[in-house]
């Protein structure tokens, strides 16, 4: 497969179809197209014993210093995190900027720090793609949590509003049955008072009869 991939411009280049001649032109083509990016972070020692172990890092090599990430390029980070999670789109840009300012402000205080107290404080762009994705986390967690909360409560006033109409309807059943008692009661109260009369009656009539 790499013999074919490199027939067509070996034959542009005019090279033998040697084996040699193939195999030197094959490592030609990978010295001039294959790009190795090695990335190593500058704080703590191990940049500099890897610089004194293989110099060839510093002598071979081109050297791309990643520098701070201006306040613009940090809020559109932010503000592409955001898009992607659950945040309202009225408050995305403003929590975007609160970022950018945070993570140049603590760069900044860590210079003074270090020019003061001889003390270096690193703050890197991963620090700052932690803060935002550890943000988005808590976000996320909270959204759920309190999500569930308000499942919670909206049920319980949901059954609270049902109890309601049952306290309701079971009130206008009270009073009419209410009603019906006073209504039993009177009648109750006119039958004791005739039984009363036609006791006496019969009293008086028994009193007659033994005379």
């Amino acid at each position: 497969a790499i013999r074919a991939s490199i027939d067509k411009p070996a034959k542009e280049a005019k090279i033998p179809q040697t084996p040699e001649a193939m195999y030197d032109f094959f490592i030609s083509r990978v010295r001039q197209n294959l790009h190795v990016v090695f990335c190593l972070s500058y704080i703590g020692t191990s940049f500099a014993d890897y610089c004194r172990m293989y110099p060839s890092l510093v002598s071979c090599t081109t050297a791309i210093w990643l520098l701070p990430w201006p306040s613009e390029a940090l809020t559109e980070v932010a503000l592409k995190f955001l898009t992607e999670g659950n945040l309202e789109e009225m408050y995305r840009a403003p929590v975007a900027q609160i970022f950018g300012i945070a993570h140049v402000s603590v760069a900044d205080y860590s210079a003074q720090m270090y020019a003061k107290e001889k003390r270096m404080n690193y703050v890197t762009p991963t620090n700052y793609l932690e803060l935002v994705q550890g943000y988005m986390a808590m976000l996320t967690s909270k959204q759920k949590s309190l999500g569930a909360a308000a499942d919670k409560l909206r049920n319980g006033l949901s059954k609270l509003d049902d109890a309601r109409t049952q306290v309701a309807e079971m009130s206008v059943d009270l009073e009419e049955k209410q009603k019906i008692c006073a209504t039993k009661s009177k009648e109750c109260e006119e039958l004791l008072g005739e039984i009363v009369q036609e006791r006496s009656k019969a009293d008086a009539q028994a009193a007659q009869v033994e005379a």
